[in-house]
């Protein structure tokens, strides 16, 4: 009888935390549906801006240069799902600022050496970035939330005959959606068996965590 007193009452208690702040949590779910989770590109973002002059906002990526070469700009959207844009040339900004920078999208031909192949690929040429916000203080209130409720979120997305643990450090990957200000923390965890998806949805604009999604699947299945 006391230890299940002792489990209601944590419950309570994890339930009027969540309610402070305001957010919702949905184990067994992804943000986006599976086969938006690994886009490398927007496709249709390129075929309908190509060779035109735009202006985009999203997270700037160098540390994971694509070919060995070109920075990303992360971003998703509901109907792409994750995507990157590459651009020409590093920026003064560290990794994960949200910028906004304009350029125009072109096709090259890039030699790629691992593979011994010319690839034609799409990038944006630079002519101007301004930075919009480092988002510090969102990247404090998601390390805090997700040390906080590890444990729970292990519990509740354990897979029969899984190992698999958490980090207590995660490698967090940002992306940004221009439509609805909301930048997405993802963390992508594995071992040779299981995967985790930890997704946590926050608004841009007023600072704070709206959703966390996490999932555990065995690897073929993710």
């Amino acid at each position: 009888m006391k230890t299940n007193c002792i489990k209601i009452f944590s419950l309570v208690i994890f339930l009027f935390a969540c309610a402070l702040q305001s957010y919702n949590i949905h184990f067994g779910e992804n943000y986006l549906p599976i086969e938006h989770q690994f886009a490398l590109r927007s496709t249709n973002y390129f075929e309908t801006n190509q060779d035109s002059i735009i202006t985009i906002t999203g997270i700037y990526n160098e540390s994971k240069l694509l070919f060995d070469t070109y920075p990303v700009i992360q971003m998703f959207d509901k109907e792409t799902g994750y995507f990157t844009i590459p651009v020409n040339q590093k920026v003064d900004f560290p990794d994960g600022t949200l910028i906004k920078i304009t350029g125009r999208l072109q096709s090259i031909e890039k030699e790629i050496p691992h593979i011994k192949k010319t690839k034609t690929i799409d990038i944006l040429f630079l002519s101007g970035a301004d930075k919009i916000s480092d988002i510090s203080k969102i990247q404090i209130m998601v390390d805090e939330e997700y040390l906080r409720l590890m444990e729970k979120i292990q519990k509740e997305i354990a897979t029969k005959n899984s190992k698999l643990k958490l980090k207590i450090k995660p490698e967090w990957s940002l992306w940004f959606c221009e439509s609805d200000n909301i930048i997405i923390f993802k963390t992508h965890q594995f071992d040779l068996m299981y995967a985790v998806n930890i997704e946590f949805v926050t608004d841009f604009l007023k600072k704070r965590i709206t959703d966390i999604y996490a999932v555990e699947r065995f690897k073929g299945e993710m």
